[in-house]
């Protein structure tokens, strides 16, 4: 029998499930989904250069006077609505909203420098994008605005290719990105690429569910890969709503993708959630672990070749 078959097996023995990945990258067909821990962990601690979701909102609302709630920080609902908030303001006095969240966004980066970023999690990610006997993954989505992933995966000698909008066609490549949530790259190469919109308030949110093309791609990732999610919570509602649609048509007969997570409290309450949608929890103690976790799966695959 599978471990495919027993999702119960997986969720009892983490090893099932890095095996599982193992399989996927070494056969050419995980994608990696990224989120904002993976920028904010290139520093250390944490969060230097890149904030966090709640703390990006927390400096668009200070640049255009929303009172933002501390209290609420945690509840991601309030964030796309406050977020909102202050795209309505924004608007309504004739300015960009994109401008502000860019502004919020690199306010702690000046310049990207590779002799001062903790590199440990975009290296293994490189690692993985890396064309390989062994394999290497199929393509990433990365829910970011900022472009440190490609930045990082071109300044050592990557090909990136680039999709950010909708009808762009994409040369030849070693990895491409994929950027449905919007794209306002720092790196002068990349400016091509930005987007005139994100979604970030609640309002574009609701959009989104009727954003065909971009919801295409990424339920054909969902259906035709094994997905890992690097840096993400897992309480992304659009995400969530389009991996549910595929498990659904898909009636539950195989895993969708992997959560790297680490372990609390919330994340062990999602956890049944999640599995009903086909997403399994893998848990870390520190998320310090991810790197050597991520190129143990490279190595392992490479065992196989």
């Amino acid at each position: 029998m599978s471990v495919f078959d027993d999702p119960d097996l997986l969720l009892s023995e983490p090893n099932h499930i890095r095996d599982i990945l193992v399989d996927a990258l070494k056969g050419g067909y995980l994608s990696l989904f990224v989120g904002a821990g993976v920028s904010m962990s290139a520093t250390q601690p944490p969060g230097q250069l890149f904030p966090s979701w709640p703390e990006l909102v927390k400096r668009c609302c200070a640049q255009v006077g929303v009172a933002f709630d501390d209290s609420q920080s945690n509840d991601n609902r309030y964030l796309r609505r406050i977020a909102e908030e202050v795209e309505d303001v924004v608007k309504s006095k004739g300015g960009l909203f994109t401008d502000i969240v860019e502004q919020s966004l690199y306010s702690s980066c000046a310049i990207y420098d590779h002799r001062t970023l903790k590199a440990d999690l975009l290296i293994s990610l490189g690692s993985l994008v890396m064309s390989s006997l062994r394999g290497s993954v199929a393509a990433v989505v990365n829910y970011n605005f900022d472009d440190l992933l490609e930045w990082y995966l071109e300044l050592h000698g990557f090909k990136v290719g680039i999709v950010s909008k909708t009808g762009e066609l994409v040369p030849k490549s070693d990895v491409t990105i994929y950027h449905p949530h919007g794209f306002l790259p720092k790196t002068k190469k990349f400016l091509a690429h930005r987007t005139e919109s994100v979604i970030f308030g609640e309002r574009s949110y609701q959009r989104a569910v009727d954003d065909n093309v971009w919801n295409e791609i990424q339920r054909a990732r969902f259906g035709s890969n094994i997905c890992l999610f690097v840096g993400m919570s897992g309480d992304d509602p659009h995400v969530e709503q389009l991996f549910s649609t595929v498990h659904d048509q898909l009636k539950g007969s195989r895993i969708l993708g992997v959560l790297l997570t680490k372990e609390s409290p919330v994340s062990r309450q999602n956890e049944a959630h999640n599995k009903r949608r086909g997403v399994l929890n893998y848990y870390f103690s520190d998320y310090g672990d991810l790197p050597d976790f991520l190129l143990g799966l490279c190595r392992s695959a490479a065992e196989l070749a």
